[in-house]
This record gives C-alpha cells, sequence and structure tokens, in this order.
C-alpha cells in the first residue's frame, strides 16, 4: 500500500467537509472513473473510511482468480495462490456476496479491491452481507464498461497503477466540484403541462467551488449553460476570484434560469470551472446533468434512455426487528391541479443468493402530508431526534394505494402499478408518493447520479423520506434518490381515468414469443393497445378473453423493451401491466 507520494502533500490539509474520493488510473495513462465504495452510506463494513485521505491506496492492478474448477474472477472462494499478494484485486459481481469476495481477496494479500459490475450501467451500492465486517481494506465497484477498459490495458502486459481514496492535497492545482455541490431543477422529470413558461418552472444556478490541491489558485471562474437540441439557451459566467489550498468558494448568479416557454424533451446544464493555472486534475472540472420536461412523468431520479427513472442500484434496511422499508418521494406544485395522479413507476431486486423476485409483493401509496410549515427547519431542528422525524411524518392522510405481486423474476426492471382509484392533485399541497416493501430481502431501487444536496440547502425544503419499521432512516434531505415515477394524466380526463382497475398479468413474463394474458373475473370483448415507455402506441386490436379469463399473443415482432398493456373492455373498466419483451 503506497502513501508516501502524500506525505508532504497533505502534512498542512485538514480533513476537508469537501473531501472527494474517487478512483483513477495512474499510468499507463490517466482517467478517472465513477465508482462506489464499501462504507459510503454507513453499510456495515469494517474497511477504512475513504474520506479520510489517511486510507488513500496507490498500487498496481491484478486480475485476481479464485479455486474454483473454472479459476474464474468472481472471487466467491480462495484466490490462486501468491496471485494478489500486495496487489490490489480487481475481480468480478456475481454468485455470492460482495463482502465474501473482498474477503477472499484480503485474505490473499491483496491491498485493496475493485469490484466490476456484470451488468451495464452504474456501479452500485454494495451491502456488506456477512463478511463484510471483516474486511479491513478499501472496496469499490466501477461499472462494467469501465472494468473492460482496464482489462484492455492490462492486455499489453504493462503494470496499470490506480488511485484510490480521498484526493484532497495530492495534486498541485486541482479545483473541481461534486454533484452534491451544483444548484439544479428541484427535480428530474416535471410534466411539461406543470412549466408552461418561466413563471412557473425556473431554478438557480450555481456551485460549490473546491481547490483541492495543494496550490493557491487565482483567476477562478465558473461557468453554468443550459441547452436544448445542441441550443444554448443560458449562459453565465462569474467575475474571477482566488481560492486558497484547501478552501472552497460559493458562486451563485442572480439570474436564473428561465425561458418564456418551454418545448417538451431533454435539456442539458453543464458547469464548467476554470482558473489561470492548468489543472493537474480536470475530471471534476466539467459536471453535466440532464433533466426532461415530460408528457406525464414526475421523478426526482434522472431518467433512462427509455424515458423511465434511472435505476443504479438497491437500499434495504438493517433494522431489527424488521416489518417494512419505505421509500417516498415529496411532491409539491402551484399548479399541480392541471394533473391527476395514475400511477407509479418503481424498480426493486434481491440478492442471487437470496433467490427471485417471483411471489414477492410491492405496495405503493399516495398520501397528503398535511404537516404545516414553510421551510424544512421549521418542524426539523438542526439537532432533530428520532421523535422530531416522526413527528413531521405523522400528519398523513392516505388518499390511495395500489399492489404489485411479482409473477416472474423482473428484478431490476423498471414496473408500472396503477392506483386503484386515480385522483386529482390540488395546488401547493405536498404529498408523499411511497412505494414499500414488507420483505426484508428486498432492495428498493435509487438512482445515484442526481444529488439534491445544494438545492435543499439553498431552499430548506424536503425533496424525499426512507421508512424503515417505523422509523426514519434517511431524514428528509441528502442521499441517493429513489427510483420513483409518479404518472400523470390531464385533469380533464378524471372521469375517464377514474374507472375500476381489473386485475390482470401476462405469462411468461419477460417473453420472446407467445404469452397469455389472464385476466380476473372477466370474459368477452376487450379493446387492447400496446405501447412503449415512450408512450408511442405499437399495437391496437380487438381482443376475445374466453370463459377461463385468457387470451393469447404474440409478441415476436416487438422490440426489445418494456410495453404497457390497456385493456378497456365493454364496461369501461380497465387493465394496465406490463410485458417485458426479451429476444
Amino acid at each position: 500500500m503506497k502513501k508516501t507520494l502524500l506525505t508532504l502533500a497533505i502534512g498542512f490539509l485538514s480533513f476537508s467537509s469537501f473531501s472527494q474520493v474517487v478512483f483513477s488510473v495512474e499510468s499507463p495513462v490517466t482517467i478517472t472513473y465513477g465508482l462506489t465504495y464499501a462504507n459510503e452510506n454507513g453499510a456495515d463494513w469494517g474497511s477504512p473510511d475513504l474520506l479520510d485521505p489517511a486510507n488513500v491506496v496507490i498500487d498496481t492492478i491484478a486480475l485476481a482468480r479464485d479455486l474454483s474448477p473454472t479459476a474464474d474472477s468472481l472471487m466467491c472462494e480462495a484466490a490462486t495462490a501468491n496471485s494478489l499478494n500486495g496487489k490490489i484485486a480487481m475481480l468480478y459481481r456475481g454468485n455470492c456476496q460482495f463482502g465474501l469476495k473482498a474477503k477472499m481477496a484480503q485474505n490473499a494479500g491483496a491491498v485493496a479491491v475493485i469490484i466490476v459490475n456484470n451488468v451495464a450501467g452504474e456501479p452500485i451500492g454494495m451491502a456488506a452481507g456477512d463478511s463484510g465486517v471483516n474486511v479491513t481494506i478499501p472496496v469499490v465497484m466501477i461499472s462494467q464498461q469501465d472494468g473492460a477498459a482496464i482489462r484492455a490495458m492490462m492486455g499489453d502486459g504493462i503494470p496499470v497503477v490506480v488511485f484510490i481514496g480521498n484526493k484532497t492535497g495530492y495534486y498541485p492545482n486541482d479545483l473541481g466540484t461534486n454533484r452534491s455541490k451544483i444548484l439544479i431543477p428541484r427535480q428530474m422529470a416535471i410534466p411539461a403541462a406543470l412549466a408552461t413558461n418561466g413563471t412557473e418552472f425556473n431554478f438557480k444556478t450555481g456551485a460549490w467551488v473546491h481547490n483541492y490541491g495543494y496550490n493557491n489558485l487565482g483567476g477562478v471562474k465558473l461557468e453554468a449553460k443550459v441547452s436544448y437540441n445542441d441550443n444554448i439557451l443560458y449562459t453565465e459566467e462569474s467575475a474571477p476570484v482566488s481560492i486558497s489550498a484547501g478552501d472552497s468558494t460559493y458562486i451563485t448568479f442572480a439570474n436564473l434560469f428561465s425561458e418564456a416557454s418551454y418545448q417538451p424533451g431533454e435539456y442539458k446544464l453543464v458547469y464548467t470551472i476554470t482558473s489561470d493555472s492548468t489543472d493537474s486534475y480536470n475530471a471534476d472540472n466539467i459536471i453535466e446533468t440532464r433533466f426532461n420536461l415530460t408528457e406525464d412523468l414526475f421523478s426526482l431520479a434522472r431518467l433512462d434512455a427509455n424515458g423511465l427513472p434511472s435505476n443504479e442500484g438497491g437500499s434495504r434496511p438493517t433494522a431489527t426487528p424488521f416489518s417494512f422499508f419505505s421509500q417516498c418521494v415529496v411532491f409539491r406544485n402551484t399548479n399541480a391541479s392541471r394533473l391527476g395522479a395514475q400511477g407509479m413507476y418503481f424498480s426493486a431486486s434481491k440478492n442471487a443468493t437470496d433467490g427471485d423476485m417471483e411471489g414477492e409483493q410491492i405496495d405503493i401509496t399516495a398520501s397528503k402530508w398535511n404537516n404545516v410549515f414553510n421551510t424544512l427547519s421549521d418542524i426539523i431542528p438542526a439537532n432533530a431526534q428520532q421523535a422530531d422525524i416522526d413527528n413531521a411524518l405523522s400528519v398523513q392522510e392516505e388518499i390511495t394505494s395500489g399492489t404489485y405481486i411479482y409473477q416472474s423474476a423482473l428484478a431490476d426492471t423498471m414496473l408500472y402499478v396503477p392506483f386503484q382509484t386515480p385522483f386529482g392533485l390540488e395546488d401547493n399541497q405536498r404529498y408523499l408518493f411511497c412505494v414499500t416493501s414488507s420483505t426484508e430481502l428486498v432492495f428498493l431501487g435509487y438512482e445515484r447520479t442526481t444529488k439534491y444536496d445544494a438545492v435543499e440547502a439553498e431552499d430548506d425544503q424536503p425533496t424525499q423520506t426512507i421508512v424503515a419499521s417505523g422509523a426514519n432512516s434517511f431524514g428528509f434531505q441528502g442521499g441517493d434518490v429513489p427510483t420513483i415515477g409518479l404518472r400523470t394524466f390531464p385533469i380533464a380526463e378524471l372521469g375517464v381515468a377514474n374507472i375500476k382497475q381489473i386485475e390482470a398479468a401476462a405469462f411468461p413474463n419477460p417473453a420472446n414469443s407467445d404469452i397469455t394474458v389472464r385476466v380476473k373475473g372477466y370474459k368477452g370483448a376487450a379493446s387492447l393497445t400496446v405501447t412503449d415507455v415512450a408512450g408511442k402506441v405499437v399495437a391496437a386490436n380487438d381482443v376475445t378473453i374466453a370463459a377461463d379469463g385468457s387470451f393469447n399473443m404474440n409478441v415476436s415482432e416487438l422490440n426489445n423493451g418494456m410495453y404497457i398493456f390497456n385493456l378497456v373492455y365493454a364496461d369501461g373498466n380497465n387493465s394496465k401491466f406490463n410485458v417485458v419483451v426479451s429476444k
């Protein structure tokens, strides 16, 4: 474990509140990658605190091989002899707990562990499992794509040296910021009906700019840009300032981002930091985020390529005894009465060692949050105790709910559940839209890229809450964002939307060709409409439901992806359910 390079650099710097944990290749090239790490969210690991610069690791990567018959890199068994001693072990997610993998690598002499995700997408949070408490070396996760890039470097036979830890004081000229320190909109997806002009939708721009390096820097500037379809709508640049080594400054702009009118679609917000000096580490000099004006979706989480809340991992509580675990998002809007609430999107999963999701139940609820306050500080003091949080949540009025029981695996898949009774939203009313599991093995999905910390500090308003077995776990602010989407509809359609929802489901699901749809308690003619997640109709035809409540359909002509099936019956009632096509 090499730390000598840091000795002089960090000797005069304190452990900073803006510490930043990074994972970067130092040689043969310099590249920075996204990561998650053990203990990042208070998980029960024995690993050192990577926010402390004293725990930095700089060393050479070695690909782990275990003693399984295939000598694979899953490290669910002991490592091959002498392969990892004094090295940073790189291995892969899958087949066993993260903590066990790290413990096997540690037993073989590894000084740190890199776990590569085994599926596409961002790295996820890592549960310690049974062995994590005994792991005393740093453990990080990187994405599948980044792992492949590093494997390619290693294939050339040149040693690959990486840096893991808090970079404060490591580089001479090092300005930067991170996602928890930038101002962004209060949601990543908002229905266009609530954002018709700049009065209805606007936001303040700015960021904390940090000097992580050990040189004082001058001529520091922050630039903010917002664009739509590559057309710049808004740009601001700050006056130059000087920032001493180890210090920071908060730069905001007087002019809000505010347009006379908006077009639905994706908008891009980019912050850029520059100075009079060449930055030694520029991976955090440019921070980009994207937000959407949608047809009908509200979400705190950023949207994925399918236009649904992005799912980058899952969380579950460790409370004992366990009874339930809920993730909730807060919704409030001055013009909410233009819309009704139809249902919710969510994602859930389990560890592979705990079985699949079939038979697991997820409940959704919509409630009015009637506790009266102007700012969160009115009801949650700075030194809040559990009783303060419980009291703040106690004034709720449940409006409606819905239930989904997994019919097949579908882990980490975005699913949609309609409310039993769609309802109209009220202007300026606070709502809590919650997803709840009553099984301690289930992880509820979250998105870790978007951070609302700076926004919450600026306006002192709640965004989310996570409740476990009656105790609030994460408060009302900060932390990873729940992968929850609220599906809305124009309020003029409330009479149409407020019809009876009849239970229906498709088997198999996912499917590649023929499916059987079963409808509970209905037979006869029905009209079927199939839409993709962007709302485009891909199929529409009449069907006949047999006496046993079923009909068959072939989906082989549909592209891979998730589709929403909407059955409308002769009596005006309907059914909505999701089908995943995977060929």
